[in-house]
């Protein structure tokens, strides 16, 4: 009994035996052999016994400290808090990432410039030779006294002698038989009227057909000489 109680010594002390086990084993060892086993009831119960230092240091453990070496119960759901993570967004960025991507911007529409429209002064034969000659083909006269930027035609003037006029910004260009130079300016109504040479360009209502030069000499008006 005693070597069986001696070897169960050494077997508690590296388990951790309860306090009550531990003592009677500790004080059977103590005794020799031979010695007998102390009565149950001399040995403190296990509620009372408190953390004693055995020779070789380590400390025998409480019914509190033995409690604590039993494995814990599981926490129950309702203390278990939940955690729900947020969906990743769709269109990942370019690692695969849940960023939503930028919209693509619109393309900005270039403004083309219109060509500017023109005009083309041709040359027609007269009795008084090759003379310009407007897009019907009827004599164009000069009136003298005027300059590349000033008409002296005005009012009833002009109604009888019309100035030949364009859009603003037309380009004007002598066609074949028409060498002098083209150019523009703009009149004292507002409209801009061609010149040929530095001379301000007009038609004459008497005409009615090309090759006519019925306005030839009046009120101070000539041919326009190509």
């Amino acid at each position: 009994m005693v070597l069986m109680l001696r070897s169960l010594t050494g077997l508690g002390r590296s388990l951790i035996l309860p306090a009550a086990l531990s003592g009677v084993l500790a004080a059977c060892s103590a005794a020799g052999p031979g010695a007998s086993v102390p009565p149950a009831s001399s040995v403190a119960p296990v509620g009372a016994v408190a953390q004693s230092v055995g020779p070789t240091g380590a400390a025998s453990l409480g019914p509190a400290a033995s409690s604590a070496l039993e494995p814990s119960a599981a926490p129950s759901a309702s203390t278990t808090p939940i955690v729900t993570l947020p969906a990743p967004a769709a269109g990942g960025g370019r690692y695969g990432g849940g960023g939503s991507s930028s919209p693509t911007p619109k393309p900005t529409p270039r403004h083309t410039p219109k060509p500017s429209p023109t005009l083309v002064i041709k040359a027609g034969s007269t009795s008084l030779g090759t003379v310009l000659v407007d897009s019907n083909g009827l004599t164009l006269y000069v009136l003298a006294g005027d300059s590349a930027t000033h008409s002296n035609c005005t009012d009833g003037c002009a109604s009888a002698w019309p100035p030949l006029t364009v859009k603003a910004g037309t380009k004007v260009s002598g066609g074949s038989g028409a060498h002098g130079r083209f150019g523009t300016f703009r009149r004292a109504d507002g409209t801009t009227q061609v010149t040929y040479n530095g001379k301000p360009l007009y038609g004459w209502t008497g005409d009615s057909q090309p090759g006519d030069t019925t306005g030839q000499g009046l009120s101070g008006f000539s041919v326009a000489k190509a």
